[in-house]
């Protein structure tokens, strides 16, 4: 099931149609939701925020990470493991709770470290532009 399976799902139950929850979610038609639900068209991260917030649920379940989350492993032992290294810690709580921290996670897993070189270039770049504000 992608998210648009979990949309439509989640639309259905609360008993919304695809216009009204064009209208909640910033489109102009229904016809935007349809290819949405299809899979047509994807949604931004933003517009996950969004459409969560509209069908009572959360970016979490839209985006299946109930299942990913196994990838990280048990939440408790991980707890554990970390707890010798308050920073790892740290790091790895805010992955596992900030779900923006997760999907940049879960994108850049598994990128070699050539191809996450550029990444952290734009992200060391923003950090600057941040400092100069």
């Amino acid at each position: 099931m992608g998210i648009g399976d979990r949309i439509r799902t989640k639309r259905i139950e609360l008993g919304l149609s695809q216009e009204e929850l064009a209208k909640k979610t910033g489109y102009t038609s229904r016809a935007a939701i349809n290819k949405i639900e299809k899979g047509v068209n994807d949604i931004t991260q933003s517009k996950v925020k969004v459409f969560a917030e509209a069908l009572n649920t959360t970016p979490a379940y839209l985006m299946d990470w109930q299942i990913k989350e196994s990838l990280y492993g048990d939440h408790a032992a991980n707890l554990e493991y970390f707890a010798n290294d308050p920073d790892l810690l740290e790091t790895y709580k805010h992955i596992v709770e900030n779900d923006n921290l997760k999907l940049l996670f879960d994108s850049a897993k598994d990128l070699s470290p050539e191809d996450l070189e550029p990444v952290l270039i734009l992200i060391d770049g923003i950090r600057k532009q941040k400092c100069l504000k």
